[in-house]
């Protein structure tokens, strides 16, 4: 039987790697949604020839 010390070590082990991946799969996510919004903004700007900024917030009445 492991001592308590060994098995809070394992269990402080254990939540860091799930930390991690789930960190690096937030860090994924997020850069695949910056590349989309950046090539959409891209796109945007190629097509429009120009800027378009929104002057105020849609408001559904």
């Amino acid at each position: 039987m492991l001592e308590t010390s060994q098995q809070q070590q394992i269990l402080d082990a254990i939540q860091a790697t799930t930390n991690g991946q789930q960190l690096k799969i937030l860090t994924q996510a997020s850069t695949e949604q910056n590349r989309l919004d950046n090539a959409a903004f891209q796109h945007a700007q190629q097509g429009a020839g120009m800027i378009l900024i929104p002057l105020a917030p849609q408001t559904n009445n």
